[in-house]
């Protein structure tokens, strides 16, 4: 048989064969990064941050300490999932950022390490958590260390009210606040509307909201995509910071900044596409 139909027969047996190797390649890699995330994330909640916590006296320096070793972990974590060619950020995840003034800051949420990435981002700065992680027995005592604030229970009013005053009480020590007002993941097409409840503690406390919007290319750990269908590219990492913004206080106040920043955060035409942050 010619040499020339035995090749263009062979191409295509090639490339599957290549394409589901990649793709059973990435489905380990992630599933290794996810383990060792949870091995991580358990030693830190049950030994290091516990250890931490007592061999420092004062309260303050001890959260502030706690937050230091978990940016420490979290760095680790993501220099793995860039070694594994999974995800890198536009920056150095050793450059962490304190904001000039206690201030909320409130983004969208393409991707399921937004969290993790802010963490690493900003310093001084806790996190509304919800509650089912914060009841998480892996994940309790690093939030609670951290000084992260459960974001109310069945979003009972007892909850809400005991959420805006521990965050008032943070940003008086002269933390900020960490929100993502969608309160879970952006949908790849259309929006969530946006809680008002971050904009509300900032109303409260007088302190200004400070957007940022992520972008998360090619989307990545998505909602609607399941693990074994997730793009096989490195997803790269980047955020745009917009100017503070003051919100006075008042119900219609915040309910036309919350529709603000939400416009702001959430372009329709970058919402209505797959791959947009």
């Amino acid at each position: 048989m010619p040499p020339g139909p035995r090749q263009s027969r062979d191409s295509p047996s090639t490339s599957w064969y290549e394409c589901h190797l990649a793709r059973v390649s990435h489905y380990l890699r992630t599933v290794f990064s996810f383990v060792f995330f949870g091995i991580g994330g358990g030693l830190l909640s049950c030994l290091l941050l516990p250890v931490v916590s007592l061999v420092t006296r004062e309260r303050e320096r001890a959260t502030r300490r706690c937050q230091q070793v978990l940016r420490w972990g979290l760095r680790v974590f993501f220099y793995v999932l860039a070694k594994l060619r999974l995800f890198k950020t536009a920056w150095p995840l050793v450059e962490s950022v304190a904001p000039a003034q206690p201030c909320v800051i409130v983004c969208n949420h393409p991707c399921l390490l937004d969290t993790l990435v802010m963490m690493v981002r900003f310093r001084n700065v806790v996190c509304l958590v919800k509650q089912s992680y914060y009841d998480n027995p892996l994940i309790f005592g690093l939030a609670k260390l951290c000084g992260y604030i459960p974001a109310g229970h069945n979003g009972s009013i007892r909850g809400h009210e005991r959420m805006l005053n521990e965050a008032l009480d943070r940003l008086a020590r002269g933390y900020s606040i960490l929100a993502f007002p969608e309160c879970r993941r952006s949908t790849l097409v259309g929006r969530l509307p946006f809680r008002r409840g971050p904009f509300e503690i900032a109303a409260r406390a007088g302190v200004p909201v400070a957007p940022v919007q992520i972008a998360c290319s090619p989307r990545t750990l998505a909602r609607e995509i399941p693990l074994h269908r997730m793009p096989l590219e490195c997803a790269h990492y980047s955020m745009r910071e917009f100017p503070p913004q003051t919100i006075p206080r008042g119900r219609t106040a915040t309910k036309t900044a919350t529709q603000t920043i939400q416009d702001l955060l959430q372009p329709v035409t970058a919402a209505t596409s797959p791959h947009a942050g």
